[in-house]
C-alpha cells in the first residue's frame, strides 16, 4: 500500500457532522486502516455504495466494511441490513474523496 490511513472511528464521525452529513450506527474498530471497493472492504476498512437500486441493497447487505458512505435515503435501511457505521451523503463517491484528501497520509519521500 503507497501511503497510510488511520483515522478513529469518532475522528470519521466528526469529519461527517462538519459536512452536516448524518450518522447511523457506531464502527466496532479502534481505527480504519483502508479504503476498499464494497465487495473487499474489511472491518478495518470505509468503502461507499452509490447505488439506491436492488444492485445497491445487494451489496450493502452483504458488506464486511466497518463504514460506508451511501445515499441518505438508504442509510437507516442499510445500517438496518449490516449494522456497519453509516454515513449519509448526497455523492458517497464524492464523499469518501473528501475523506482521503483529509485524512490520506502519503509516504515521506526517501532522502
Amino acid at each position: 500500500m503507497i501511503g497510510t490511513l488511520n483515522v478513529t472511528p469518532a475522528r470519521l464521525e466528526e469529519f461527517a457532522h462538519e459536512r452536516g452529513f448524518q450518522t447511523f450506527g457506531s464502527a466496532a474498530v479502534d481505527a480504519f486502516h483502508g479504503i476498499e471497493p464494497i465487495d473487499a472492504a474489511g472491518a478495518n476498512d470505509v468503502t461507499f455504495c452509490r447505488f439506491d437500486d436492488e444492485r445497491g441493497a445487494n451489496w450493502l447487505r452483504r458488506i464486511s466494511a466497518g463504514a460506508v458512505f451511501v445515499l441518505p435515503h438508504v442509510a437507516e435501511q442499510a445500517f438496518a441490513w449490516r449494522p456497519a457505521f453509516c454515513i449519509a451523503c448526497e455523492i458517497p463517491r464524492m464523499a469518501l474523496a473528501e475523506f482521503l484528501i483529509q485524512f490520506w497520509q502519503a509516504p515521506s519521500s526517501p532522502r
